[in-house]
């Protein structure tokens, strides 16, 4: 699975159970920045985003 940010705007994912707090967490800078998941570092569970503004991100889910 691949988490891209699309906006200008810093998005920050937390993996797991709780609420996203800004900058506490994987951030995704503005424009491009991405997270993976893979085998190797392999997660199931909850993924939530928090940004200051409006923003969107992009999610892309592969098969292994």
């Amino acid at each position: 699975m691949v988490i891209t940010n699309t906006t200008n705007e810093p998005v920050t994912l937390l993996l797991g159970e709780g609420n996203a707090e800004l900058n506490r967490g994987i951030i995704l800078t503005a424009r491009g920045s991405s997270f993976e998941i893979t085998q190797n570092n392999l997660f199931v569970g909850r993924i939530a985003a928090i940004a200051a503004s409006a923003a969107e991100i992009s999610v892309v889910e592969c098969s292994f």
